[in-house]
């Protein structure tokens, strides 16, 4: 019988050990994992150190197609590998005044982008930006910032923010090639 594997890149093998598992424990139900599948790795998983932890993980992982998008998506623009994916993401994240200069934004960076957006003292408009802006890149992803929230965004976001996400929203597409 052949293992169960989650389609998910090795890159979102980086992070704290909790954010790992979330990641993972995520994406194993959505791609249709019972409670006991997921339980069981988990357990495993946090058996022995966070090396033990990072190895089942990777053992029950398919970074297939799936992680090359992602890592595509991820990667610097005019990096190698960089590619449509990454400048298309810094093209949409300029078009959101508060993250103009926040860092991630250009180059491509996602995981600095999110990292930036963790910032407890940054305010609910960039935040909210980043936070679509990753979920646009990878909507599977658990993002450390958190997920996106439609409704407080509208709220909070100003005339330029709301046209930035409209003008995605026209024409919707995703750092992984589509949902």
């Amino acid at each position: 019988m052949r293992m169960k594997r989650v389609p998910m890149s090795i890159d979102d093998l980086d992070g704290s050990a909790c954010a790992v598992l979330g990641r993972f424990e995520r994406r194993a139900r959505l791609h249709g994992w019972s409670e006991g599948e997921v339980d069981r790795v988990v357990q495993e998983a946090l058996a022995g150190d966070r090396d033990h932890l990072l190895r089942t993980i990777a053992g029950h992982i398919d970074d297939g197609a799936h992680g090359a998008a992602t890592a595509a998506a991820a990667a610097p623009a005019g990096a190698a590998g960089g590619g449509e994916a990454a400048g298309r993401l810094q093209a949409l994240a300029g078009t959101f005044p508060s993250l103009r200069a926040a860092p991630g934004a250009s180059p491509w960076d996602p995981h600095a982008l999110d990292g930036w957006a963790c910032d407890v003292g940054l305010p609910p408009v960039p935040a909210f930006s980043a936070q679509f802006v990753l979920a646009v890149c990878d909507p599977w992803l658990d993002w450390d910032s958190g997920p996106f929230d439609l409704m407080e965004a509208m709220a909070a976001w100003d005339a330029a923010h709301r046209a930035a996400f409209r003008a995605w929203a026209a024409d919707p597409w995703w750092g992984l090639g589509g949902v």
